[in-house]
């Protein structure tokens, strides 16, 4: 007798890219792969097996024990967003006048953090539009055309969360 499971309907994405958007969704956190297993109701053996695969492939990195975190390092280096940074601010200077530093935050020693506040600061000020064309802006020009559009969507997904 052929029994027939009722159609639960084809995942248009596959299981590990599903794993790598929840970790691009949220690049500065640190994720443990019982966090991805209970949001995207999938198996936990399953989700440490594909986020070591992940890591393996250099998407992800390790921070801890049973921590993981988006890896942003092999695709942009900090001298790279540091050098975006300080050309944002000094063209930001020159259209809109010295950015109060309470907008823009504190030093946090981490240079991703920072154009994240930057771009905030910047959206504040002159609006999204303002702020979004500025990051382009500057980060053509640093990184000439390599990455942009990864380092601009991954700021965008950070600041809308």
């Amino acid at each position: 007798m052929n029994v027939r499971r009722a159609f639960r309907g084809r995942q248009t994405e596959s299981k590990t890219d599903r794993i790598a958007s929840y970790f691009s969704a949220r690049p500065l956190d640190s994720i443990s792969p019982k966090d991805i297993a209970r949001e995207l109701d999938m198996d936990l053996q399953l989700v440490t097996s594909l986020v070591n695969r992940l890591k393996k492939e250099g998407v992800v990195e390790r921070i801890g024990r049973g921590k993981y975190r988006l890896r942003l390092k092999g695709f942009v280096d900090e001298r790279s967003i540091s050098a975006i940074n300080r050309d944002m601010s000094i063209l930001a200077g020159r259209i809109f006048g010295e950015l109060d530093p309470r907008m823009r935050g504190t030093s946090t020693g981490d240079p991703f953090r920072e154009l994240v506040g930057l771009y905030l600061a910047l959206r504040k000020v002159g609006g999204e539009a303002t702020a979004s064309n500025l990051l382009k802006l500057c980060a053509y020009k640093r990184l000439e055309g390599r990455n942009v559009d990864l380092l601009v969507n991954t700021i965008y997904e950070v600041v809308n969360g």
